[in-house]
């Protein structure tokens, strides 16, 4: 099987030290079409042993050990798990450990990755650089109206982080350029986001809203990055479930070394 070095994004902002940040792209894997080619996902379609290796690759490029990286099993809810010693490795394809309805991970821990996967649903990274609390969240549009990111905030100040000192990293999704929603769904999020009378096409804007959220929690905004990079609008990096129906997953990763 043919793989190349798998391309990653780095946040700009990302402060220098000990936390590692990467969102993956699809290239860079042994995946066939239409999971070309890193796909992360065992849940899309796609060969188990492929997504293994595409694990293993993606392990490898970030000089990790696929062992410490901890994948949320998600269910588009609002559950936040943190992962202690007993649950590093859950759900990275080696370990027996699995998180059940899990789209929200936090650790303290050193060397222990989180791992959220997405094909238009956002996610999204925080971090306090000074207590060294890490979390990744899966926020497609059900979690979002159930605030997860904001459930989160809440969670790693329970741990010792500062709302004020949290740094959010919002990675690609799909944007309010391909989002067409029905009536009722942006009816619903007008209510809870006051977003505004429904128009003939509504569309909604999950980063940006996200943003809101996160900026209602403590966050500080300036300390929230939004990467602006539509899943749909970018088939030569993205894989988007909106755009071709049966894909693959990218991921984004957070680590905090030693």
């Amino acid at each position: 099987m043919h793989k190349s070095r798998p391309k990653f994004l780095i946040p700009e902002s990302l402060p220098p030290g000990d936390i590692k940040i990467a969102f993956s792209t699809r290239l860079g894997g042994v995946s066939e079409p239409p999971f070309d080619s890193l796909n992360l996902g065992f849940k899309s379609g796609d060969k188990s042993e492929a997504v293994l290796e595409n694990r293993r690759v993606l392990a490898k490029s970030l000089d990790l050990d696929l062992r410490v990286l901890t994948f949320a099993h998600q269910v588009h809810a609002d559950n936040v798990t943190l992962i202690d010693k007993s649950l590093v490795g859950a759900g990275n394809g080696l370990s027996p450990l699995v998180l059940p309805e899990t789209d929200g991970l936090i650790t303290g821990l050193e060397d222990v990755g989180l791992v959220v996967l997405s094909a238009d649903c956002l996610p999204i990274i925080l971090i306090d650089p000074l207590k060294k609390i890490c979390a990744a969240v899966h926020a497609g549009w059900r979690g979002t109206l159930k605030r997860i990111a904001a459930k989160t905030v809440a969670d790693m100040i329970r741990q010792g982080a500062v709302a004020s000192r949290i740094k959010a990293f919002l990675g690609p999704a799909i944007g309010e350029c391909c989002m067409e929603v029905a009536s009722d769904l942006f009816e619903q999020f007008s209510t809870a986001f006051d977003l505004g009378p429904v128009t003939e096409k509504p569309h909604l804007n999950l980063p940006g809203i996200n943003e809101t959220i996160l900026i209602g929690a403590g966050l500080l905004p300036q300390n929230i990055e939004n990467m602006k990079l539509c899943t749909s609008c970018r088939p030569d990096l993205f894989f988007s479930w909106r755009r071709d129906g049966q894909t693959g997953r990218q991921g984004a990763i957070v680590i905090r070394s030693k």
